[in-house]
């Protein structure tokens, strides 16, 4: 797909790899929807970008989503692209360190039910609403009416310990994948996923710090330190452009795999 003169929707572009994915694709020439939370952040980033609108977007709430979509599609006309980064991240293991199931301890067990609201419902939701708007698009020269890109983490394929509820509803982004590339098969809408290692954005949290920052970079083979959120756009503006990638999950860590 040409991006020039497309319009691009960015779920989660506010910050670390949704806002990368706003600038990015915003000078490949497509006109950029920020949607997020915080509507007047939202706002205030899309009016540092040509061509922007910036709108109030909860994907865990169907409603947010019908709403955001309907704003853009005003605006617009039409959506072309939609990259997915919202989500939420918190360690939720399966028992704490003293042996209590975490099910039991009520601020974990709400923790975990927050990430798979929006991790796992939430994408699921975004894509359904999305590619039925997609579906409506004129196809263009390549017979293309819209890409969707959802965004998952290595966590989900070898998570490391205390990450279970988080893997968990990673992993069923990747389980999307081929099947919901096929509900729309034959309808020009591509689904590509892409599998995250570990970037420099504000999810990582207490993980930030430099020092737990260099202890990972050391893991990582090639290159040898945390990955910058303009890679990850420019991964997912690759996964719009190529007309042949469908259906695919796809990482992007530098060759780290957990343990």
């Amino acid at each position: 797909m040409n991006l020039t003169g497309k319009t691009v929707f960015i779920a989660g572009g506010t910050s670390g790899l949704g806002l990368a994915c706003a600038q990015e694709f915003s000078a490949r020439g497509a006109a950029i929807v920020v949607g997020a939370r915080r509507r007047e952040l939202a706002e205030q980033i899309a009016a540092g970008l040509p061509d922007s609108l910036g709108v109030e977007l909860d994907i865990a709430d169907l409603e947010s989503i019908v709403s955001a979509i309907a704003q853009a599609t005003d605006r617009y006309g039409s959506i072309h692209a939609n990259v997915n980064t919202a989500g939420v991240n918190t360690d939720v293991p399966i028992v704490d360190h003293d042996g209590k199931a975490t099910v039991r301890i009520p601020e974990l067990h709400d923790a975990f039910r927050a990430m798979v609201s929006t991790n796992l419902i939430g994408t699921f939701q975004m894509m359904s609403v999305m590619a039925a708007a997609m579906w409506t698009n004129e196809p263009d020269e390549n017979g293309e009416r819209g890409v969707i890109v959802n965004t998952s983490s290595s966590a989900a394929v070898e998570g490391a310990a205390w990450m279970t509820g988080y893997a968990g509803t990673k992993a069923g982004i990747i389980g999307y994948t081929l099947p919901a590339a096929r509900d729309v098969a034959g309808q020009g809408i591509r689904i590509n996923t892409i599998i995250a290692g570990g970037f420099s954005t504000p999810m990582l949290g207490p993980r930030g710090s430099q020092e737990y920052l260099s202890a990972v970079s050391k893991e990582i083979p090639n290159p040898q330190r945390i990955g910058r959120p303009d890679e990850f756009a420019q991964l997912a503006i690759h996964l719009v452009e190529n007309t042949y990638m469908n259906a695919e999950s796809i990482r992007i860590d530098g060759g780290i795999r957990l343990r």
